[in-house]
């Protein structure tokens, strides 16, 4: 049970679990040595060719797509992946609350913070997207201006949802495309495709505007 505590807490959305024993386990002596168990390696999801084919095929017909990105298990070389991809892609990102380092808010594609007090041209460009590629964030209540910038439950834009815990994906917003995997080995595997040519040119004027900041 202690092992498979530990698979659970770090399976999915990474967090705390409670074990609750019988008192009488509690006072008992054991009689044998417990067995040695290995580390926990739980099992990882993963973004599939079909899943990414799909991502991307909506981005290529997009005009005015959004990332928002947030969540936990970030890293330095995601951020760089991020900032890789969206400039190769010429999409604009906006971090979540408390997220604000997991995007260069020196990059010309850097979009604003999507938090507490969010800037209302902010507001209106993921409202107005047609894309929006919600990255590792739950975007729950205070994410989302108290759910205020995505319909529930259909949203009107074009969703596609990464998170690695699968049941988050579907309970708030229903996605057009649901990606169970880490967020930065999405944008990590998402790195190995080729942007079409004319992706940036056709987006140019949106995302030198994209800086509402």
């Amino acid at each position: 049970m202690v092992s498979r505590a530990f698979h659970v807490a770090m399976s999915g959305r990474p967090g705390p679990v409670v074990l609750a024993l019988p008192e009488d386990m509690l006072v008992e002596q054991t009689v044998n040595n417990p067995p040695q168990l290995p580390v926990a390696h739980p099992a990882r999801a993963t973004v599939t060719a079909g899943d990414a084919t799909t991502l991307l095929g909506a981005l290529e017909t997009s005009t005015n797509p959004m990332i928002v990105v947030g969540g936990g298990a970030w890293s330095s070389q995601a951020r760089l992946d991020l900032q890789d991809f969206a400039t190769k892609w010429s999409v604009p990102v906006a971090v979540s609350f408390r997220c604000q380092d997991f995007f260069d808010n020196a990059h010309p594609l850097y979009a604003g913070d999507a938090g507490i007090g969010i800037n209302p041209k902010l507001a209106a460009r993921i409202t107005s997207a047609d894309v929006v590629i919600l990255l590792g964030t739950r975007f729950s209540e205070m994410k989302s201006s108290g759910y205020s910038l995505i319909n529930i439950p259909k949203p009107a834009q074009h969703l596609i949802h990464i998170y690695p815990d699968p049941d988050e994906i579907g309970r708030v917003y229903v996605p057009d495309l649901g990606i169970a995997a880490p967020a930065l080995e999405t944008i990590s595997n998402l790195l190995k495709h080729s942007a079409p040519k004319h992706s940036a040119a056709n987006r140019q004027a949106y995302a030198e505007e994209c800086n509402v900041d």
